[in-house]
């Protein structure tokens, strides 16, 4: 037998060598998920970022409130004007309470409609701007016809946001009335007014009624008496009675600006 023929080594003392190309593949694969751990980190680092420069935003009204669901107004923004105030004043804010402030400034445009949803004549879209150092800004709508109107204010830049109120403007009444409440030994007479204030002549019998002078309205006056009251105003007057009578309503009258209280 030829001594000089080698043998491969069996058992625990064979060696295997991985082929060229195992050895690149492994190496493409370490490489990719490296790169996949750096770029996730990235996202990350780039998201969290983000969020930090996220800027504190609130837009709020003294009168305007959040839409409800559908785009109606609640009842808490919905008013109606006291007679006669053809005016709707509104004041925006950039705040939420005293403790939350807005970091950036806030454009913003204002519109009113009818209650029809058409643009009321006269009354363009108001627009402006809510600066940090100002914190508010002030809108108003004027003469105003009796009606009602949606108001909706929104928040244009840096972001967006919407606030809407009804109001209701109620036509201004003209003249005078009175009220009569029999007090047995005496009446007590309200007159008021409307749209028109100004001087009232009050007018009574003295033969029936005696006027009560700790008023000092109608301290020594005898039979008649000038006041004065402004517009959507009252005032009341005591008279003790001269007689037994029951007051009776009918016999009270308004001519123009005077007022004849009967008997």
């Amino acid at each position: 037998m030829n001594q000089n023929v080698k043998q491969r080594p069996t058992g625990a003392k064979r060696k295997r060598r991985l082929p060229l190309y195992s050895l690149v593949l492994i190496g493409c694969l370490a490489a990719v998920g490296l790169f996949a751990g750096l770029s996730a980190r990235y996202v990350h680092l780039h998201s969290d970022t983000d969020a930090a420069l996220a800027q504190h935003f609130y837009f709020t009204s003294d009168v305007l409130g959040t839409p409800v669901a559908g785009g109606g107004v609640s009842s808490d923004n919905t008013y109606t004007l006291r007679a006669g105030v053809d005016q709707i004043d509104i004041v925006l804010y950039n705040t939420a309470d005293d403790l939350r402030t807005s970091e950036v400034d806030i454009d913003y445009t204002v519109t009113i409609v009818d209650a029809e949803g058409n643009a009321v004549a006269g009354q363009g879209a108001q627009s402006g701007t809510i600066t940090v150092a100002d914190g508010q800004a002030a809108v108003s709508f004027k003469g105003l016809a009796s009606g009602t109107y949606t108001v909706t204010a929104n928040a244009t830049k840096p972001y967006t946001a919407t606030l809407v109120g009804q109001f209701t403007v109620v036509a201004e009444t003209q003249g005078l009335s009175y009220a009569v409440t029999d007090g047995g030994e005496y009446i007590i007479v309200t007159v008021s007014s409307a749209g028109e204030g100004g001087t009232v002549t009050l007018k009574w019998d003295s033969a029936k009624l005696i006027p009560d002078e700790t008023n000092s309205v109608l301290r020594n006056a005898s039979g008649s008496v000038d006041i004065t009251l402004d517009k959507y105003s009252s005032g009341t007057y005591r008279f003790f009675k001269q007689t037994s009578d029951t007051y009776n309503t009918s016999k009270t009258a308004i001519t123009g600006t005077e007022v004849t209280i009967g008997g």
